[in-house]
């Protein structure tokens, strides 16, 4: 396909679409700002000449058109490529009042009616046969008139009581598909789809860089999706006790020499790459060998979620420049056989998060927030493979102490509405995390506005 001759600029929200049709007389860039189509190469680089005189002083920062920008934009014939990202054109100085943000992902779609349920909803209880959860069982706690904390959960009861647990009911994503693979795009992204980054790659640009290895990393087998985009090196980590370079060889040639000498002989990504992870690989073993013991009588369970958060403790009280993490607990897709398995990770859920609420401490809490996340809810109709199948609104969880402790979201409507397999989604999970952001975090209102672009977020309650 034939690219479009103009000047482009990473600041420039200049995105090209094409199509693999052959015919490039259909291709054109979008303005992201705008959403104006544009068709022709002076109205693109009239676009890109207006975006750099925007600068204070002329060109600031991206001074590399010295020589007279107008010399430059006639003479170039830089290329746009749908791989590179469209990035935002933030204030100077990035906001942020050091909270850390630690974002759960419940990936599989987790049962939502069976963590916080309407107790006395009748068209759950008539449609929930093995999957219904109920005040007479041993354990379950009751928030208020219409929800229950599920017997599994007992490990949140406290943070409840104190008042630093909100939930709210019925959240959800624009343009639910059902499909984990597409509400994963849709969610981590949280933009229209010209915009290339995530949600948390956008939030790390408008927040202040501490430039900490550990500023935003993934405690998973992958990187989130919602840091996709982001300029710097983004770690993934399965758990601290196994990061670190692992060999069998004998000799001096091993792994970790050869790394350190890719590092410091090889430019580019990968010697940037390879440096940054023998940095951070040094300081989590550095940490891991000084040893941890959880505070505050705090018990993690044996779990990936566990080991998960009871590492991201340790490495918050070690003061590493913790930003941004996310962990992730998978499994949650429950088509058969639900209640055994659901309940075998709720408890996971709820010990996991009470531990590290636990050992964090009532003043830590404060400068902590932690929500979470999944794709969809499941059905309110128990299928009959005795589980639960791909449906709508789900809960949110958000642990902090800035939390209202309140169950949020609006006023219920209950489950019987015009498709009753649905809990249906009244509040857009953007909203929960733009909530996250301004009041958790102390990002202000214009620059969420960048993070989650052409979205008018509506006040949930979760956080005072």
């Amino acid at each position: 396909m034939k690219h479009f001759k103009t000047l482009f600029l990473k600041e420039d929200s200049l995105h090209q679409v094409h199509h693999h049709s052959g015919d490039d007389s259909r291709n054109f860039l979008v303005d992201t700002r705008t959403g104006e189509n544009i068709r022709s190469f002076d109205q693109a680089n009239s676009i890109a000449c207006e975006r750099l005189s925007e600068n204070a002083g002329g060109f600031g920062r991206r001074s590399l058109l010295k020589g007279g920008a107008l010399g430059v934009l006639s003479l170039s014939s830089m290329m746009l490529h749908e791989s590179i990202y469209p990035r935002y054109a933030y204030a100077a100085e990035p906001v942020g009042d050091g909270t850390v943000l630690v974002v759960v992902y419940l990936r599989g779609g987790a049962d939502g009616l069976s963590l916080v349920t309407p107790y006395n909803d009748d068209h759950y209880n008539a449609n929930r046969k093995t999957t219904r959860k109920s005040l007479s069982m041993n354990g379950a706690y009751k928030l208020d008139g219409t929800f229950m904390l599920a017997p599994e959960l007992s490990g949140l009861k406290k943070a409840w009581i104190a008042g630093d647990l909100s939930i709210a009911h019925s959240v959800g994503i624009d343009n639910n598909t059902r499909s984990h693979f597409s509400n994963y795009i849709i969610s981590d992204r949280s933009a229209p789809v010209q915009y290339k980054t995530g949600w948390l790659a956008r939030l790390l640009d408008a927040t202040y860089n501490n430039e900490s290895q550990f500023r935003a990393f993934s405690h998973a087998g992958r990187v989130s999706g919602a840091f996709y985009g982001h300029d710097q090196e983004i770690l993934s980590i399965n758990a601290f006790s196994d990061f670190k370079v692992s060999t069998s060889f004998k000799d001096t040639e091993t792994i970790s020499a050869v790394a350190s000498r890719i590092s410091r002989n090889v430019g580019g990504d990968l010697g940037a790459s390879v440096k940054t992870t023998l940095g951070a690989m040094n300081q989590v073993q550095e940490i891991s060998n000084a040893g941890y013991k959880p505070e505050n009588g705090a018990d993690y369970p044996d779990t990936a979620l566990g080991t998960g958060m009871k590492d991201i403790a340790q490495i918050i009280k070690a003061n590493k420049g913790v930003q941004v993490v996310t962990v992730d607990q998978g499994n949650w897709d429950t088509h058969r056989g639900q209640a055994d398995r659901l309940n075998t990770l709720a408890k996971d859920l709820g010990d996991s998060l009470g531990a590290f609420y636990q050992d964090m401490g009532a003043l830590r809490m404060q400068n902590v927030v932690v929500m979470t996340v999944s794709e969809f809810g499941r059905t309110t109709v128990e299928n009959q493979s005795l589980g639960t199948d791909h449906g709508a609104g789900n809960f949110s969880f958000v642990l902090s102490g800035k939390a209202t402790g309140r169950i949020t979201g609006g006023s219920w409507g209950g489950l019987k509405n015009d498709d009753d397999k649905d809990n249906a989604i009244r509040t857009d999970y953007r909203s929960v995390a733009a909530e996250v952001m301004s009041k958790g975090l102390g990002v202000d209102s214009a620059r969420i506005a960048q993070i989650f672009p052409e979205f008018t977020p509506k006040p949930v309650g979760l956080l005072a």
